[in-house]
């Protein structure tokens, strides 16, 4: 389909009123660089040399004061233009800095080098600092001002008309509509017809570009200006070279006027596709070599880069400074800045380019990658006047036309498109609004690439399909997605073991690749103190690594990073147990950990340990990847392992020649284990190693709680000991488990029905069970043999004041109406009253833990003991709260904070009730007698048999069960599976006759349907000697039936199987019996023959 044409929208007058409206042009360091990257080399013969970004750079500080003051004016310009969005920016930018510089400092005073304890429980009223899933907004992109009316009269308004593609062989004349029945199955045959999936030629020097596999082939085909199909979902595994394909879509695109926007989720996986896009034989290539002459001959390695222009060009070898500057350039010189202005290209630079290089073409359009953010933020606002406020934008758009759509008329590539669903994000709004962009635009080629259309839900790859489909697409999906679920053997390393990543998480597969690590000593304690707060899971799963914060490691005060690197095997056994791995085994290695969950710790840990090491090693960082992915660090000569963070680089990084993988943290998600795994298993990744070298080993590492306290009970007993020495609590928690268990209560509803039993449940006037009597309270613990625990909790009934009741409350006693009732105060909330200090009366009032002794009053009550208690009184801020129960007011204080609504795993810690009793025991042993049932009070005190790292892996192989299922079916619909499957067949078999059919030998024969474009696979049935088939027309069509020797007709595949193999199982078991009688009677002859003598078991063996 061609490219739609522009219209002339303006005249050249109309253009020059708009353009003294226009904004001021941007003095950014990247519109001086690309200004100055080979642009002005078009403009004549004495055109000075390009410089590089360090030079524009360098240039701009020379401007003196008269250059800033023009900077400043024009900032303040735009800031008065941009009003309250700007804001938002810069808020929603700095957000994640901001976070990230004060998490640190917060932080620091949280531990203590000479305890246990290093960081204090105050590092945990803030929430963990995690890296964003998606990049913040980048700055947009200004034009370049024109030189008043002669640069308007130079503004192109007459599009070329785009020249068809000679290349292309595809003839889709008379196809059906997209969406419609039977569009995949015509889309099928004219790919069969093109030659799309056979065979092709290899490389056959070294250098030269290796051909595209059919996957590859298949979506260059489709999206394609003289293809019919304009929107395509490609679900293509991690590491089938995708960025491969799009750069081959951007390519078929390259005369087309519409601008080409690639949009990326974070900045490394950006770079990479420019670092591809280098790599890669393209047109794009060839107009930056062009312009840039001297980064193209250090790119491609020879001094004419047209002699290697159809190669590829392997970077590996270039530092990763280097090649930043490269991808820099490129950037700026395919953006092609002073091109365009107010969307028309300017006919002196296409000129000047057609003059001094009359065999190169130019883009009729600019290219720049964008992410996410940027591409549904102010890049795709429009200004007062109807315009988009991205200078990349404004080309093709047309106002009267578009309706207000910065996105029609683009040439849309995306990667890692799941993201478009992603809801748990603090940029859902750009998300939101780019979703509704992309469904709108009109005129638009959009093509979604990802390796799991599926991110949390099995409904998200149906949403998914729908935005990529369009809001006015047709309901059948046929023609709208493209699929290869599989990583044929020998373009793919072999994932072992096998079925990782995509399989189901069965029970054996968890088994063979998930290593278990048990957390002891300090790491238990530190666990159970965070779990019993009440933490949500993904803040936990950080304490499974790492028992202390990761913002107190550091060597400042109060620090504890040289305490744990001392020790490293008891503060993170997890993360030892890794670096024990890496260095007993040479292979080269990968291992993926989040920063919160202790990268740093465990890159410094790995890098003594590899000084150390028999066969000393260089662990390398996401900033050496390039070195990590060079030739010459194949088998890790230069650097065995690479440590890096499993946020950063869960997408569009690419890790060559990887052995051994590694992952610290269970995935959340069976997409987010997919695309992590997917980071080592990359197609060629493994070239230049020996056959059997070809394979990744994966393997998940997971913490678990101690045996002995893999139940409630026993998490019970641990919670109940006092916070001192790990080994002390350990050695008390079992003992205390003893003393239960030799009464008979072998579990926590044993546990609770005894303790309900010595209290007698007896309710208040509200229903609610009162605390445990202290009298109850010994009688338990002398029942199970705790008499020195039951003595203490006696003596503490005579040592309180309250205990002396006096019947006389005119003696200064305290009459039965003024007892004080003791209640829960987290499980039952009593309703407090605020009492003024003038009253002398006792309120009831719950002993604050956090409030220092100087702001404790003491009242005595008129005629009382001078031994009066002292009791913390909440301070009201004013009258008007003095008599308002506390319920009331926790209420207000969480509708004001917003905690109501909060996702579960957001949910504001839950401290210990009964924070009033000091004695962990008695405090354990009231928690769960005021608990409705032990299930209750496993949910409320956290007292699961599991880590979160179990949790986290149980949660795994439950999703997995959804989304394998759900992601079968979706790919069901792909345009191209019977080609793809076809052409893994023919790898497999050979030139194997595919059926026993009369006509053409192709998948077009083998079940395509022709419903909703879906197509499925039936594998070729082997018939036994004997059996043959016949085919028959029946009401127009074709046929086929299964005859058996006795001349039994099977009307489907199905029926002729399940009779073929009753009859290999009849054949069978007769062999077997025939074997058995000529067996016996081969002994029964010997016998015979040697006189009827019983043989030995030698002889019966010989036999």
């Amino acid at each position: 389909m061609a490219a739609t044409s522009l219209d002339s929208e303006a005249s050249p007058c109309e253009m020059a009123k708009i353009s003294a409206k226009d904004e001021p042009s941007s003095s950014s360091e990247s519109s001086t660089s690309s200004e100055d990257s080979g642009m002005e080399a078009l403009e004549g013969p004495n055109a000075r040399v390009p410089k590089t970004p360090l030079a524009a750079q360098q240039q701009g500080h020379q401007g003196g004061q008269c250059e800033y003051a023009k900077k400043m004016k024009e900032a303040a310009s735009r800031k008065r233009n941009d009003g309250g969005k700007a804001k938002v920016l810069a808020l929603n930018n700095l957000k994640m800095e901001v976070k990230s510089e004060t998490s640190d400092d917060s932080s620091s005073g949280s531990s203590s080098p000479t305890s246990s304890n290093s960081s204090s429980d105050s590092d945990e009223e803030e929430d963990d600092v995690c890296d964003s899933d998606l990049d913040a907004e980048e700055e947009v992109d200004q034009e370049v001002e024109l030189g008043g009316d002669s640069g308007l009269k130079d503004l192109i308004f007459t599009q070329e008309k785009v020249p068809p593609d000679a290349s292309y062989i595809g003839d889709w004349t008379g196809a059906p509509s997209i969406g419609s029945s039977g569009f995949n199955r015509f889309a099928a045959r004219v790919m069969w017809n093109a030659g799309i999936g056979k065979p092709k030629k290899k490389a056959s020097a070294e250098g030269d570009c290796p051909s595209m596999q059919p996957h590859q082939e298949a979506v260059a085909f489709l999206l394609h200006p003289q293809s019919p199909i304009s929107r395509l979902l490609v679900d293509h595994p991690t590491g089938s070279g995708k960025t491969r394909e799009m750069i081959k879509v951007l390519d078929n695109y390259y005369l087309d006027p519409r601008p080409k926007v690639p949009i990326f989720p974070k900045e490394p996986v950006c770079r990479n596709f420019y670092v591809e896009l280098l790599c890669w034989p393209s047109r794009y290539r060839d107009f930056f070599a062009c312009l840039r002459p001297q980064d193209a001959t250090r790119a491609c390695g020879h001094d004419d880069w047209r002699s290697c222009r159809s190669q590829l060009w392997d970077l590996r070898e270039i530092p990763g400074n280097e090649l930043k500057e490269l991808c820099s350039n490129l950037r700026a010189v395919l953006e092609m800045k002073g091109w365009f202005y107010m969307g028309r290209m300017r006919r002196s630079r296409r000129e000047a380019f057609r003059s001094r290089f009359p065999d190169e073409e130019a883009p009729a359009a600019p290219l720049r990658a964008l992410r996410y953010t940027s591409a549904g933020g102010r890049h795709a606002d429009l200004r007062p006047d109807g315009w988009p406020v991205s200078a990349l934008l404004k080309v093709a758009f047309n106002r009267q036309r578009d309706g207000g759509n910065a996105y029609s008329n683009k040439v849309v590539i995306m990667d890692e498109v799941h993201n478009l669903v992603r809801s748990q994000t603090q940029y859902a709004e750009q998300l939101a609004k780019l979703r509704s962009l992309l469904s709108g635009a009109s005129g638009t080629v959009l093509a979604g690439f990802t390796g799991t259309p599926i991110l949390n839900k099995a409904m998200e790859g149906r949403q998914l399909l729908d935005i990529i489909k369009g809001a006015s697409a047709p309901r059948g999906d046929g023609g709208f997605l493209s699929s290869f679920p599989m990583r044929p053997a020998g373009l793919f390393p072999t994932s072992l073991p096998r079925g990782v990543p995509d399989a189901l998480l069965t029970p054996n597969l968890r088994r063979q690749f998930v290593r278990k690590v048990t957390l002891l000593a300090e790491p238990l304690k530190r666990y159970d103190a965070k779990r019993q707060k009440g933490l949500p899971e993904r803040r936990l799963r950080a304490y499974c690594n790492l028992c202390v914060h990761f913002g107190s490691l550091h060597d400042g005060k109060n620090g504890s990073k040289a305490r744990v690197l001392a020790n490293m095997e008891a503060c993170a056994p997890k993360l030892y147990a890794i670096a024990t791995d890496v260095v007993d085994h040479e292979e080269k290695a990968l291992v993926l950990v989040a920063r919160n969950s202790g990268l740093l710790a465990f890159l410094e840990h790995l890098k003594e340990r590899a000084a150390t090491a028999e066969k000393p090693f260089h662990v390398a960082t996401i900033d050496e990847l390039a070195e990590f992915n060079s030739p010459g660090n194949l088998r890790g000569e230069l650097f065995r392992v690479l440590v890096a963070d499993a946020a950063q680089c869960s997408e569009g990084v690419s890790f060559f020649a990887v052995r051994r993988l590694h992952l610290a943290d269970v995935p959340v998600t069976p997409s987010a284990l997919v695309q992590s795994v997917g980071r080592a298993i990359r197609m060629y990744g493994h070239k230049g190693l020996l056959e059997h070298e070809q394979t990744v080993t994966t393997t998940m590492w997971v913490a678990v709680l101690p045996r002995w306290m893999r139940s409630p009970l026993s998490a019970w007993a641990f919670r109940a000991q006092k916070r001192r020495e790990p080994e002390e609590m350990e050695l008390g928690a079992r003992r205390l488990l003893r003393s239960v268990m030799a009464v008979g209560l072998k579990d926590l509803p044993a546990l609770k029905a005894r303790i309900d039993s010595c209290g007698g449940g007896v309710a208040d006037s509200t229903g609610r069970k009162a605390p445990l009597t202290p009298f109850a309270i010994a009688a338990f613990l002398e029942q199970i043999g705790m008499w020195e625990e039951a003595k203490v909790a006696r003596q503490r009934v005579g040592s309180r004041p309250q205990g002396r009741q006096k019947q006389n409350p005119s003696r200064g006693g305290i009459g039965n109406s003024m007892k004080k009732k003791v209640t829960p105060s987290k499980l039952f909330a009593p309703k407090l009253e605020m009492k003024k200090e003038e009253t002398k009366v006792k309120a009831e009032a719950k002993v604050k833990k956090e409030l220092p002794p100087q702001k404790i009053k003491v009242f005595k009550i008129p005629g009382s003991s001078s031994r009066a208690r002292q009791v913390a009184t909440p301070q009201a801020a004013g009258s008007s709260v003095e008599n308002r129960p506390l319920a009331a007011l926790l209420d207000e204080c969480k509708k004001a904070s917003g905690a109501e609504g909060q996702p579960k795993d957001e949910a504001q810690p839950q401290h210990d009730d009964f924070v009033w009793e000091r004695d962990p025991l008695i405090r354990a042993l009231q928690c769960l007698y005021c608990a409705e049932s032990a299930t209750d009070a496993e949910k409320r005190l956290h007292l699961s048999p599991w880590s979160a790292d179990e949790e986290a892996l149980k949660n795994l192989s439950h999703s997995s069960r959804e989304f394998v299922p759900a992601l079968e079916e979706l790919r069901k619909k792909a345009v191209d599976r019977a080609i793809l499957l076809a052409a893994e067949r023919r790898k497999k078999a050979g030139h194997e006759e595919v059926g026993q059919s009369e006509g053409e030998s192709s998948a077009i024969d083998f079940s395509i349907s022709d419903h909703n474009g879906e197509d499925g696979e039936v594998k070729k049935p082997f018939l036994p000697v004997g059996w043959r088939t016949e085919t028959f027309r029946l009401k127009g069509r074709e046929r086929r039936e299964y005859i058996d020797p006795h001349g039994k007709r099977y009307r489907t595949l199905a029926e002729a199987k399940k009779a073929i193999d009753a009859e290999r199982t009849r054949q069978n078991i007769a062999n077997l019996l025939k074997q058995r009688v000529a067996k016996m009677d081969a002994l029964a002859k010997i016998q015979t023959d040697i006189g009827q003598q019983e043989l030995t078991p030698e002889a019966k063996a010989a036999v």
